[in-house]
């Protein structure tokens, strides 16, 4: 009986934080280290407004490099409204993503974050499967959609040597 009433308590807790987390005001934000907490803004007050997009490309033994791919991007099947096994991959990406938009102002020190380590963890191990690169290099960008293919860098990596 005990332990119901603790774990009930925890996940109250836990769904009032998260609702709280969803304002623009709210200071748990900046106690989320873990990311436990959801933080989503598909509606306002600050609706998402714009796509963030991560691509990757590897360079040969010559310096050619390939053209720009997403690691996730393949055709989208019925099933996936009941199932999709690349949800997670999609949205451990998108969430490193906005981590390391953090690091933005700060260039001199954003390849020594986790989330540029992780996403070129992602993108080496992507570009490996080909077989044929010997570097690696990853790109961010953001567009507004349908209405407007122009793509804005937010960010492009150094290119990294595979080993």
């Amino acid at each position: 009986m005990l332990v119901n009433i603790f774990i009930t308590a925890i996940f109250f807790i836990w769904g009032v934080a998260s609702i709280k987390m969803q304002l623009s005001t709210s200071k748990i934000l900046k106690y989320n280290f873990y990311g436990y907490l959801p933080y989503c803004r598909f509606f306002a007050p600050d609706p998402v407004s714009h796509d963030t997009r991560f691509y990757i490309r590897g360079f040969d033994v010559d310096g050619q490099s390939s053209s720009w791919k997403e690691p996730v991007a393949e055709k989208r099947l019925a099933m996936y409204y009941l199932w999709n096994p690349t949800s997670r991959l999609e949205k451990a990406l998108l969430t490193n993503v906005k981590e390391l938009k953090t690091y933005l102002d700060n260039r001199e020190i954003i390849h020594l974050s986790f989330p540029y380590i992780k996403l070129l963890n992602v993108a080496a191990g992507c570009i490996k499967e080909d077989g044929s690169s010997t570097h690696v290099q990853f790109m961010i960008t953001k567009h507004t959609g349908f209405e407007n293919t122009t793509r804005e860098c937010l960010f492009m990596s150094s290119i990294h040597k595979l080993k």
